[in-house]
């Protein structure tokens, strides 16, 4: 990994018409999510088959809370399509494709996600990924995923967060 003192040149986050860019992942997805508000409050659809690109069913659900400041993962799937939902809070999301053979093979893509940017983001397998709290308060996501949880053998493989594969850390400082 590259000493957080070393110098890197920028990368372009911009085009001439001022469009951002980003490299981003074959397979991952962003959508974002415009919640519905009245005077009652808002209501906000999680998952929906009818804006689901990937086809497949949900078979499990589950709730994760991360407290501020703290980071999970990275974790990766070999079957499992995740379908990542933030119900509460600003998270960062670091995915990596580490899948031999893909388009975007070695492509880091980060994300800032809250309840205020509100994002349902697919991950295919293959796809590294973990989570950081950059809020002050907990923070929780709901994950659909497309595979039941199997006790006995899990589709689950885990890495540091400081390791040699992945060009990311999430104890950095955002800003120059």
């Amino acid at each position: 990994m590259t000493s957080p003192t070393a110098p890197k040149r920028d990368l372009q986050r911009v085009d001439t018409t001022g469009k951002q860019v980003k490299r981003t992942i074959a397979g991952v997805e962003m959508a974002r999510v415009v919640p519905v508000e009245d005077d009652r409050g808002e209501l906000c659809e999680l998952w929906t088959e009818a804006r689901d690109t990937v086809g497949l069913p949900v078979r499990h659900s589950y709730m994760v809370t991360i407290q501020p400041g703290k980071a999970r993962g990275w974790v990766m799937h070999e079957l499992q399509t995740d379908r990542v939902y933030v119900l509460r809070g600003r998270i960062r999301v670091g995915m990596y494709d580490a899948r031999p053979g893909s388009p975007t093979e070695g492509v880091l893509q980060v994300e800032v996600i809250s309840e205020r940017n509100r994002a349902s983001v697919t991950i295919p397998p293959g796809v590294w990924h973990g989570f950081q709290n950059v809020g002050s308060e907990e923070a929780w996501f709901v994950n659909f995923t497309t595979h039941a949880y199997d006790y006995e053998h899990p589709d689950k493989i885990r890495m540091p967060l400081e390791n040699d594969m992945i060009p990311f850390s999430f104890d950095d400082t955002p800003g120059w």
